[in-house]
């Protein structure tokens, strides 16, 4: 492909475009692996979520999904992904302890009554909060 300006327009436009590949196209079998083919449908996010509240690991959920399709393959998506959708989640839900925590200093700010406590460990995880 060849792109050009226009030196009276100022605008770009395209002078020469071969259709045809210097690389072989890759096989149908292997789209999944391109990101812009991996994509979670909104039933299979549900899906994840239902399975990660009973304790399922994303690999399990992931080869659960690969049996329903008919293998890995048929998946068009990879457990990386799967893990991404679920940080994106908890980071946009609000569901992780820092999101719980900032929401009961805001509370405590309104309120002073309320009262919590949170315990953590010597690596500042979180391990209680009352």
């Amino acid at each position: 492909m060849q792109v050009r300006m226009d030196d009276e327009s100022g605008r770009w436009y395209v002078a020469y475009l071969s259709d045809e590949h210097n690389y072989p196209i890759l096989e149908l079998r292997f789209s999944f692996i391109l990101p812009s083919h991996r994509r979670m449908s909104e039933m299979n996010i549900e899906q994840m979520n239902n399975m990660c509240k009973g304790d399922i690991s994303i690999s399990r959920i992931h080869a659960f999904m690969a049996s329903l399709v008919g293998g890995y393959y048929n998946v068009p998506y990879t457990t990386r992904d799967m893990h991404n959708v679920n940080t994106k989640q908890r980071r946009e839900g609000g569901l992780d302890e820092e999101s719980c925590l900032r929401y009961l200093r805001e509370c405590k700010a309104n309120d002073p009554a309320l009262y919590y406590k949170e315990i953590v460990d010597r690596k500042d995880m979180l391990q209680h909060l009352f």
